[in-house]
């Protein structure tokens, strides 16, 4: 099949969002499909080198990250369904609809409710002076949607995908081998019990009480303390977190890091108490995430603790079949310290450990990219044979 692809600006960074269109184009490459990806910039063209098969066409090779034009891109979008021999189109980006689409990232009018809803008045209006393309690109989102085209979304309900790590689920050998090398890269003893703690979107809320409940975890602790490791992107408002909750010394602050998978595998359990876009306190239209950080979890073998209304929190229910009555995880129900408390106290106990980390690497092996490539490739055809 001869595919056009379509996504807005396309960052280096594998675990920025943007970055499935390139792990979509290959894994659809892959299945044999021809791939045209028409993109309107990227942070780094190179990314795109020595992938024979695939064509990839930039709207503006020069735009950053806050150089967006939208209807220009819609234009040249239109220009290439008009002129590339194609037979079916999937799109990630809202300002262009497709046979699928699916819109990853936050609409610019969420955008802007969360600078609104996150800043002083002052800040928030230098903000968005750096940002005056946020209205047209919002008004170009509703162009877009004015096609009626069919939504597509990650997760389970309506209209969703699934989810799937983007990552081959490594084998137990090398889980462990990297679990060694990072501990020692991080200098962490071999027996310390170790969270991993994904608040990349730590404006949400919900920071707070995990940090509250991990410090109380550490003061009840008399032997070897546990250690939670914090990946994201707002530095400055995390160490504050942990600050005020009192646990500096059992807590490393990563900041940003392409090493998901390592840390991973040199965790014992993942934590997510951030809720989804769509639960969020600005009232945001739609989740504007995939719910990879709890696939990439599992895929690696590690349980995941995280609260009911975060991205992926499904993926911990335990399986249909009754299998398993207790699932790959723990959900916490409210997101508040004590029931965080409860929970951590429980999931990095190792007698819980023991029995959730084989039952997390079974749920990983459900959640692979060709699983997901499957669902894109059923819907692609669907969309092909009710063509006129």
């Amino acid at each position: 099949m001869k595919l056009l692809l379509f996504a807005d600006y396309v960052r280096s960074s594998p675990i920025a969002i943007s970055h499935w269109a390139i792990d979509l184009t290959r894994a659809l490459h892959e299945r044999g499909h021809e791939i045209t990806l028409v993109i309107d910039g990227a942070e780094d063209c190179s990314l795109f080198q020595n992938q024979p098969g695939i064509r990839v066409l930039v709207h503006d090779p020069q735009r950053d990250h806050l150089g967006a034009n939208p209807f220009a891109f819609q234009r040249f979008a239109q220009e290439q369904k008009d002129h590339v021999a194609h037979d079916r189109t999937l799109s990630l980006t809202p300002l262009v609809p497709a046979d699928a689409w699916i819109p990853l990232g936050p609409g610019a009018w969420d955008n802007v409710k969360t600078v609104l809803a996150t800043q002083s008045p002052v800040s928030a209006a230098s903000e968005l002076v750096h940002q005056p393309w946020l209205l047209a690109v919002e008004a170009a989102e509703r162009v877009a949607a004015a096609s009626n085209s069919n939504v597509l979304t990650f997760g389970n309900g309506p209209g969703g995908l699934g989810y799937a790590s983007r990552f081959a689920q490594p084998s137990e050998v090398e889980v462990d081998e990297m679990r060694r090398s990072m501990r020692e890269l991080l200098r962490i003893s071999h027996d310390r019990r170790v969270v991993l703690l994904s608040a990349v979107h730590a404006h949400r809320g919900g920071l707070q009480p995990f940090l509250s409940a991990f410090a109380h975890l550490c003061r009840e602790t008399t032997e070897r303390k546990p250690l939670c490791i914090v990946i994201g992107r707002s530095g400055e408002s995390i160490a504050s977190a942990v600050a005020k909750a009192g646990c500096l010394e059992d807590v490393k602050l990563l900041g940003r890091t392409n090493r998901i998978v390592e840390l991973l595998a040199a965790c014992d359990l993942a934590a997510i108490p951030l809720a989804a876009a769509r639960h969020s306190r600005f009232g945001l239209k739609s989740s504007s995430v995939t719910g990879r950080f709890a696939a990439d979890a599992l895929c690696v073998g590690r349980p995941v603790i995280a609260l009911n209304r975060a991205a992926g929190s499904e993926l911990l229910n335990p399986p249909q079949d009754n299998s398993d009555p207790l699932g790959p995880g723990w959900i916490v129900d409210s997101a508040d310290s004590t029931q965080w408390s409860i929970g951590l106290t429980t999931a990095m106990s190792l007698l819980w450990l023991g029995h959730r980390t084989p039952a997390a690497r079974a749920a990983g092996i459900l959640l692979s990219m060709d699983r997901l490539i499957d669902r894109i490739e059923r819907i692609l055809h669907v969309s092909c044979s009710a063509a006129p």
